[in-house]
């Protein structure tokens, strides 16, 4: 797997590779699908698109639905829908983005499916770097400077949804496998690697690593995110491949979540 992510004074992308503009397009289509996906799913199954975040959520729903009049149910869009309405998002992050391509005549996305061994060692030791010294040390950097922080507790209200192995399963299966390989594919194949070769290594990756952390929507996480988003663009483009930058993500992911998983 490969990123066309190179050094400032590489010669100019060949104008057929995909670029910003796929970029952009594919991004905002991807949250307009992804909002109709979940609105569709909701609404057919009269759920609620609440995330409740711990503690007290369930309490204040179940007062909340007393007060109403209405009969105490959980009315929470189910693990399982949350995680099916990521498809079409995905879907139609990477699928626009190829069919502004193909409309502007551009037709190689600028990465392949190939690898190294060593590709899967040094993205293990980054995903757990990231995870024990690096983000628990900016963090208590960040908290001396500005003073404590209020976490979010999405993640936690999501986990506490689990209600069996199948969820468990399919909880890796989209945010340890899937959102990784997505994402290393258009934020590093794409976005990073369109802006490393208009702006040069140094604002292509900070910028890029920027973004990554901005389109989460989550001011705690965004130092996190951001920084997460810098090791993985170095990873991608020092290798010039985008193997060692997924297998960072999916340890990263993983990581995180089983954490998540066992303090539920």
């Amino acid at each position: 797997m490969s990123s066309s992510a190179r050094p400032a004074d590489a010669a100019p992308a060949a104008s057929g590779v995909w670029g910003i503009p796929e970029a952009v397009l594919g991004w905002f289509s991807s949250q307009v699908v992804g909002l109709f996906a979940v609105l569709g799913v909701a609404i057919a199954g009269s759920w609620s698109l609440g995330l409740i975040e711990r503690p007290g959520g369930h309490l204040g729903r179940a007062v909340g639905q007393l007060a109403a009049g209405n009969e105490l149910r959980d009315d929470m869009l189910p693990l399982f829908w949350r995680m099916a309405t990521l498809a079409p998002g995905w879907i139609a992050l990477l699928g626009v983005s190829w069919a502004f391509a193909a409309v502007l005549g551009r037709d190689r996305p600028g990465w392949s499916l190939k690898g190294e061994w060593s590709d899967v060692g040094i993205g293990v030791v980054a995903g757990v770097l990231l995870q024990i010294p690096l983000i628990p040390a900016l963090y208590v950097v960040i908290q001396l400077i500005v003073g404590e922080l209020e976490p979010t507790g999405r993640a936690l209200g999501l986990v506490d949804q689990i209600g069996g192995p199948f969820d468990v399963i399919m909880l890796y299966a989209f945010v340890a496998v899937g959102a990784p390989i997505v994402e290393e594919l258009f934020y590093r194949g794409l976005v990073q690697r369109s802006l490393v070769e208009r702006f040069g290594p140094y604002i292509g990756i900070g910028a890029a690593s920027l973004i990554f952390g901005l389109v989460h929507f989550s001011l705690f996480e965004l130092p996190a995110l951001t920084l997460v988003g810098l090791i993985l663009g170095l990873l991608a483009w020092r290798a010039d491949r985008l193997l060692p930058a997924v297998v960072a993500h999916m340890v990263f992911n993983a990581w995180t979540l089983t954490i998540l998983v066992a303090i539920a």
